[in-house]
C-alpha cells in the first residue's frame, strides 16, 4: 500500500485519528458533537500532509466504527471530495483469533486495541479501553482475543447518578492529587466511588482472568480517552499506550490479511 495511512476510530461520542509521519506517530480527537467534524477530519488531515491535489490521491483512509450513522457521512464525503482510497476495517480485516462465542459481534475497537498491544507487550495480557463504555479484554498466552468485560465509563456513571437521583450533583470527573477516602463530602464521594470503584473493578477482573489461565498477573495496556483518569489510581502493573486503536488500524496494511483481502482472496 502506498502513500500515506491515516488511521480513523469512530466512536461512539470522539473520532481518533493517527497517522506515521516522519517515523513518528501524529494524533488527533475530535468530539462528534462539533457540528462540522467531518470537515475537521480532513482539514486536519490536510494540514498535517499537505492538501496538494498530488498528496490527496496518495491518502488511504482505513476507517474503523461503532458508530455506523458517523462513520457512514464520514466515508460518504471522504468518495465525494478526494481521490483517496477509503477502506472500512471489518472483524476479518483484524489478524487476531478470535476465541469467543459469537466473534462476528465483537466490537472492531476491542480487536485493533488488542492486535496493536500485541505489538507493545507479550501475551497473556489485559487490555483496557476507557472511553463512553469501558472494555477489559483478554488476550491469551496464545495471542487470542479471549472476550472480556462492559463497563459503563467514568461520564456515564456520573450521569446515571445525577439523572438517576433527586440530590446528588452532576459532576465533571478529574483526579485530585489527593484525593482523599473517605470522601469527606458529597463530591468527593461521587468522584472516589466511580473512579477507585471503576480501578477495582478492572483489577479485579484482570486477576481472574489471570487466575483461569496462567495464574500470573500480566501488565494491563491501559488507552482510551479517559485512561489519564484511571492510570494514576491503579495498583497492578500496567502501561498507558494512547490511540491503541489507531495503532491497530496503521498495522493492517503491513498485514498479509489485509493485503490478501484488499485483493479478495480473504
Amino acid at each position: 500500500m502506498n502513500g500515506h495511512v491515516v488511521a480513523v476510530d469512530v466512536g461512539n461520542s470522539t473520532v481518533g485519528l493517527a497517522t506515521q509521519l516522519d517515523n513518528r506517530l501524529e494524533s488527533h480527537h475530535i468530539s462528534l458533537a462539533v457540528p462540522d467534524w467531518v470537515l475537521e477530519c480532513q482539514r486536519w488531515v490536510n494540514e498535517l500532509i499537505g492538501s496538494a491535489e498530488s498528496e490527496r490521491r496518495k491518502l488511504q483512509w482505513m476507517i474503523a466504527s461503532v458508530r455506523t450513522s458517523a462513520s457512514d457521512a464520514l466515508i460518504q464525503h471522504l468518495t465525494r471530495s478526494s481521490e483517496s482510497e477509503v477502506h472500512q476495517i471489518s472483524r476479518v480485516d483484524v489478524p487476531i483469533e478470535v476465541d469467543v462465542d459469537h466473534p462476528e459481534r465483537v466490537g472492531i475497537d476491542r480487536l485493533l486495541a488488542a492486535i496493536a498491544a500485541t505489538r507493545i507487550l507479550r501475551p497473556p495480557f489485559a487490555v483496557v479501553d476507557a472511553g463512553s463504555a469501558i472494555t477489559v479484554d483478554w488476550v491469551n498466552g496464545g495471542g487470542h482475543f479471549c472476550g472480556g468485560a462492559i463497563l459503563p465509563g467514568l461520564s456515564l456513571q456520573a450521569a446515571a447518578l445525577y439523572q438517576g437521583t433527586d440530590a446528588l450533583p452532576e459532576l465533571a470527573l478529574d483526579t485530585e492529587p489527593n484525593l482523599r477516602l473517605p470522601g469527606r463530602n458529597t463530591d468527593e464521594a461521587i468522584r472516589a466511588g466511580i473512579l477507585f470503584g471503576t480501578v477495582g473493578a478492572i483489577e479485579s477482573l484482570v486477576k481472574r482472568y489471570a487466575d483461569a489461565d496462567d495464574g500470573i498477573l500480566p501488565t494491563i495496556a491501559l488507552t482510551g480517552g479517559q485512561a489519564d483518569l484511571i492510570a494514576p489510581l491503579m495498583v497492578q502493573n500496567h502501561r498507558l499506550l494512547p490511540n491503541l486503536v489507531c495503532r491497530g488500524l496503521l498495522e493492517l496494511p503491513r498485514s498479509k490479511r489485509y493485503v490478501e483481502s484488499e485483493s479478495g482472496i480473504h
